[in-house]
Order: C-alpha cells, then sequence, then structure tokens
C-alpha cells in the first residue's frame, strides 16, 4: 500500500479555539493565532466523543470574505508516523477512525485550491442590487485579492453551492510545513454517528493511557480499539 494512503481517518480534538480560518493558507498561520489546548482538556473532549459516539459539526469555516461553508466535522488521512508533525498545531490527542466507516458514513476528500483559482471557478460574478458593502469592514495585510473581490461582490460568491462546502484555500509549497494540503481533510456535513467498532485507534500521552482504557471498557469499546501514545510513535 502506497505510504500516504492510511486505513484510519484521524480527528484532532485540542485544536486552538476561536481561530480565523479564513487567514489561515498554511500551518503557521494557526500558531500566530492561539496554541493548542492543553493535553487534559484535549483528552477529555476525546472522551466525551467516545461515550457519545456522535462527532459533533461544529466547525464552519469562511473561505474567503462572504464565502462559508455549512457546519461539518472533520477526519484526516494521515498515515501513523507522519502524525507528529501535526501534533504542534492540532493538539495532543487524536481518534482514529477505520476507513470503511468514513467512507460509508460519505464523508468527501476536501479540494485544496489556491485563492486564485477561486476567482476562475466563480466565473463572471455580478453582485446582488440589494447588496451593500460593509464599510467597517476591514483587511488584514496578509488577506489576498480573492477577499476584496469578495467583499466586493457578497453573497453572489454563493454560486458554487454545497461544493464551498468542501473548498479549502491554501497555498502549496514543497515544504510540508507551508501548505495545509498535507493534512488531506476529509468532511461530513452534519454529525457523524459512530459505532465502536468504527474506532480503531485513539492517541493520546502516555500519562493517559491507563484512563483511556478504562473509559473505552466502561464504554462497550472491544480490545479491537487501540490505545496508542506519542512516546510510542517517537520511538516507532
Amino acid at each position: 500500500m502506497q505510504r500516504y494512503y492510511s486505513g484510519i481517518y484521524w480527528h484532532f480534538t485540542g485544536s486552538p479555539d476561536g481561530i480565523r480560518w479564513d487567514r489561515v493558507r498554511r500551518p503557521k498561520h494557526i500558531l500566530l493565532q492561539g496554541r493548542p489546548k492543553p493535553a487534559e482538556k484535549a483528552v477529555q473532549i476525546l472522551k466525551d466523543i467516545l461515550a457519545s459516539r456522535r462527532l459533533l459539526a461544529t466547525c464552519k469555516e469562511t473561505i474567503a470574505g462572504y464565502l462559508e461553508t455549512e457546519k461539518f466535522c472533520c477526519t484526516c488521512d494521515i498515515p501513523l508516523k507522519d502524525l507528529l508533525g501535526h501534533r504542534p498545531h492540532y493538539g495532543d490527542a487524536a481518534i482514529g477512525f477505520r476507513a470503511e466507516a468514513i467512507y460509508d458514513a460519505c464523508f468527501n476528500p476536501v479540494l485544496y485550491i489556491n485563492a486564485t483559482n477561486i476567482i476562475g471557478a466563480l466565473g463572471d460574478l455580478e453582485a446582488d442590487e440589494n447588496y451593500a458593502l460593509d464599510e467597517n469592514t476591514t483587511f488584514h495585510e496578509d488577506d489576498s485579492l480573492t477577499t476584496f473581490l469578495f467583499h466586493l461582490f457578497g453573497p453572489a460568491s454563493l454560486k458554487l453551492g454545497p461544493l464551498a462546502s468542501y473548498l479549502k484555500v491554501t497555498e502549496f509549497n514543497a515544504d510540508e510545513a507551508e501548505t495545509l494540503y498535507r493534512e488531506r481533510e476529509w468532511r461530513h456535513l452534519g454529525d457523524f454517528e459512530f459505532l465502536p467498532d468504527d474506532v480503531a485507534a485513539v492517541l493520546v500521552p502516555e500519562a493517559y493511557i491507563s484512563d483511556l482504557r478504562k473509559h473505552l471498557h466502561e464504554h462497550s469499546y472491544g480490545d479491537g480499539t487501540l490505545v496508542v501514545s506519542w512516546e510510542f510513535l517517537e520511538q516507532a
């Protein structure tokens, strides 16, 4: 099997709070806005997900200007060893779902697109006659021309329809630290309800291993769900 094709899809639970994703084009932009949640909080969120057997669709991203996604939940197709490179941005805890469960639940891969390509995807735009510019809008120094154009055209940018929920704007670079493309994100519109057998593994710091094993047993997860530590990955 090709190394970049994983049999487990991961959902991190320690992402920083309050991130403006329309200002994130590279992984390093995340850390400019905040730091991942403490390990204790990330693990507690993971435990809550396992207990409820539901991944909530709490994410909603502004792609640019007025173009937004619907609410979604997400997982990422990341080989086990490569997870170490994502920990600094997304925290100390992750839940791994079997690939078959992700396929059966109709998750779809994200279309990563360069900002300048969105204009071509939208084609000719014409703002609605009732649309009025927000004169109080301010622009960040990293905002692109695309963001300004969406400000001009407003709701007309919704021309993309449901496809917009699977768009993620990034920069492309040979350096994996400079592009979000390495995350290989898959999205599900709405909540994702799963069964214990759909969970292949959980990933936490070694200090939480015993607690997670007890939690899995209490909520009817079988021995087939592995509990893996970051320390193990570092040594593998």
